[in-house]
This record gives C-alpha cells, structure tokens and sequence, in this order.
C-alpha cells in the first residue's frame, strides 16, 4: 500500500509524523509509542477507535483530507484489582516515562559515542544503572501482586487473569520506565542504546549485565529466609515441576499467554503449599547456584523437560 497523504498522529499537545505507511493496527500502533512515546492507549480516526487493521485500511479508504490525522487517547488505569498505591504508581510511571523520553533538559551524566555507539564500559554502567532502579520498585508492587494473585487463586478464576495481567503490564511499564530515565540520564537515545547492545552483545560481560536486567534476574537479587534450605528449595523446584507437567497434559493445547498465566499459577501453587513466594524462591536459586551446582543436576533436567514441553525446545541444547 503506497502512502499518498501525509499520516500524523496527535499524542497530548503534539502532532507526530510516520514517515512509514502503517499497513496493521499493530504497526500504527508501535509508530505511535516510539514516536510519540505514549503507553496504554487506544487510537481513534475522527472519533471511531482503531482496534484492528480492518478499520486501519477503512481509515484510510474513507479519508477525505489532504492528510489523514490520528489521535492516541490514554486508557483508565488498568490496575483495577489492586489498592490505590498500585494504581498510583502506575499513573506516575506514565508520567515519568514521558517525561523522560520527551524531556530537552540536559543529561545529569551524559556520556560520548564513537559511530553512534558507547564503549562496553559505559554500557555496562548503563544497564546496571537501570538493574538498580527497578529493583527497589520490583520487589515494593511484587509483594503487593503475589497477595492479591494469592486472594484469588483458586477462588476466582477470572479475577486472579487479571490480576495475572495487571502484574504484567506494571513490570513492563517499570522497566520502560527505568530504561527511559536512564537514557535521559545519560544523554543517549534508545537508537545508541540498542546499537551498543547488538555490538557487544556476545561479550560475556555485557551478557551476564542483560541476563541481570530480565525480571526474573532482579527477583533473584532478594533476600533468603534463614529456613529455606537447598533441601527444601529441590523439593519445592520438584514439585513445581510436576505441577506444571500436570497441567499441560491437562492443557495440551496452551497458548503463549496461558503459558505466562501458568508462571503465575505455578508461583502461587508453590506458596499455598510451601509458605514461600517467587521472590524468596528466585533468591534462594540464586544463592544456591542452581545452574551449576551439581547437587541440583536431577532439578536442571526436570526443568529442561518442562521447558520442552512448554516451548518445544532444550535450553541446554542452544548453550552449545
């Protein structure tokens, strides 16, 4: 589909331009979050929503004007199962991300690029710099989470998806977030930022760095209880793996969503049974160096037998 008239979207008080036909309701939307750093929206053409690329091409069939003008208007707050303290960080990480990805002030530590690029070193300080922000934010909403999850599950299936969702949508907002104040911090762009991370990406440095920045990386950072032995961590991962076995011969047929739910799921099957939550356990993997550690060799091949059975490939086998 060939663009004829120009194609802009209006997002707050400005007026972006795509230079790039969208030619899906996915691609228009990705125009509009990159571009006009917006989050958690629905875009409309002359008051009618777009909610598929279906009425993304009757937008621009039906289009009269010498450009055609979107406008991205924000959602209500999604965090509609959890307490005020949720929903109101919620609404100040929005603000925040787009204070960041559209702030002119000057970088508090800006660093220089050679090609559009950083050193290792500063990207390493990069990425630990936006590790150690989210963590302190992670561990605070988690808490908040894993109850509600906890007051639902079992109880009410529908409740406990959204809060499943919810929880979702708050960490990939958090780490957005994070990663755009950092950027600003620093006086980079997401584009120098993601070149820098293709260049060095096979150093083994920079791998361990992005491995730590993973959500399930920072819950690992946590504190241990003192009665959580590797004993007990083995028994719970056993467990764990066969709830899920179990499940999927039950669901066969899962999707990559309910494969997200069932991360959830399994989480809290382990704390009603057990009385430890995922930060507790992540941390305990962590301490006790489950990767390496050979008194866990039978745990890494149940758990390689779930991943098969979850994503049709062996983790171990991509490792060589």
């Amino acid at each position: 589909m060939e663009r004829t008239v120009p194609i802009r979207a209006r997002v707050n008080d400005q007026l972006i331009t795509i230079e790039k036909l969208p030619t899906s309701w996915e691609e228009l939307l990705n125009a509009i979050h990159f571009l006009g750093h917006a989050y958690n929206f629905t875009v409309f053409w002359n008051d009618h929503p777009i909610t598929s690329t279906r009425e993304l091409v009757l937008s621009y069939l039906n289009n009269k004007a010498e450009e055609i003008v979107f406008e991205a208007r924000q959602n209500p707050n999604p965090m509609t199962t959890m307490d005020e303290s949720v929903k109101a960080d919620y609404e100040n990480m929005i603000s925040q991300f787009t204070k960041f990805s559209t702030s002119d002030e000057a970088p508090v530590e800006p660093l220089t690029t050679t090609n559009g690029v950083l050193s290792k070193e500063d990207l390493l300080l990069v990425i630990r710099n936006l590790t150690l922000k989210a963590k302190d934010k992670l561990f605070e909403s988690g808490k908040k989470f894993i109850a509600k999850r906890q007051e639902f599950y079992g109880n009410d299936e529908e409740k406990y998806r959204e809060v499943v969702m919810e929880q979702l949508q708050f960490q990939e907002l958090l780490i957005m977030t994070c990663s755009a104040e950092a950027i600003q911090k620093h006086g980079i762009s997401n584009e120098i930022f993601e070149n820098s991370i293709r260049k060095y990406g096979s150093d083994g440095e920079i791998k361990e760095a992005l491995e730590n920045m993973s959500i399930e990386a920072i819950q690992g950072a946590g504190d241990v209880p003192e009665d959580l032995s590797e004993d007990k961590l083995k028994e719970m991962l056993l467990y764990s793996c066969d709830f899920i076995t179990g499940y999927i011969t039950e669901h066969p047929q899962i999707n990559p969503m309910e494969v997200m739910i069932l991360k959830s799921r399994e989480s809290d099957e382990v704390m009603k049974r057990f009385g430890y939550d995922e930060l507790q356990i992540s941390a305990a993997m962590t301490k006790y160096q489950i990767e390496t550690n050979p008194n866990f060799g039978e745990i890494r091949t149940k758990l390689n037998e779930v991943t098969v059975k979850l994503f049709g490939f062996n983790p171990m086998e991509m490792q060589r």
